[in-house]
């Protein structure tokens, strides 16, 4: 399972996520190995900047932190220490959101554009 791979914050964060039915994901990736050595690698400092992912997944009938959606889909790419999730479309009763965020593990930076109608009830209390 993916989970073993997945640090425990990572875990944490996919612990806020619930659904009725498993999402439909689609990812592709790579990563630069380090040299075959009798040691462990500083993983941080020599594997995660080579890491590169891109996919897209597709959620029905899903919540984050209790927060309901019908629908959610985007596509998320992750190259050179930094997330892009550019498309996320959230869709509720009231109305769609449309959402774009970066992303940077090295300097911890975030940038989120936010557009559309939610009810503030929905969230209200949740952060």
């Amino acid at each position: 399972m993916i989970a073993a791979l997945l640090t425990e914050k990572t875990q944490n964060w996919f612990a806020q996520f619930s659904w009725t039915q498993p999402p439909l994901l689609q990812a592709s990736g790579s990563l630069i190995l380090p040299a075959w050595i009798n040691r462990q690698p500083d993983w941080r400092s020599t594997m995660q900047p080579t890491i590169r992912l891109a996919g897209g997944f597709i959620v029905t009938n899903g919540a984050f932190r209790g927060i309901t959606a019908d629908l959610a889909r985007g596509h998320f790419f992750y190259s050179n220490l930094v997330w892009q999730l550019p498309d996320l479309v959230v869709t509720r009763p009231e109305g769609a959101l449309a959402l774009a965020d970066t992303e940077n593990d090295d300097t911890k930076s975030y940038h989120w554009h936010i557009c559309g109608v939610l009810n503030p009830e929905a969230i209200r209390r949740r952060f």
